[in-house]
């Protein structure tokens, strides 16, 4: 392996953060998708609030799809950490 350029602890601690804030973006997306529905069981029924309604779900989709990402990016560093971590404790 050629020598590695990154301090495996910044990156460990980068994948913190984004755990983190995925998991952030998953309460606050479950919260408001909560709140709406309890909104729209009630008396906003009108054809603005429908349509509203209908795009704030494609955002929670999206959002949601993002989580996916973020948890994938965590697989991925989580394995290179791994990795570092070898590498280091052998060159020592």
């Amino acid at each position: 392996m050629a020598d590695a350029n990154v301090n495996y602890q910044d990156l460990i601690r980068f994948k913190s953060v984004l755990e983190r804030n995925r998991a952030q973006f998953g309460e606050m997306r479950q919260s408001l998708g909560s709140q709406l529905r309890n909104l729209t069981s009630t008396e906003w029924q009108d054809p603005v609030s429908q349509n509203f309604e209908t795009v704030f779900t494609d955002s929670e989709r999206d959002i949601q799809n993002l989580e996916q990402i973020m948890n994938e990016f965590e697989l991925y560093l989580n394995g290179k950490i791994e990795i570092l971590q070898r590498y280091h404790s052998h060159k020592l």
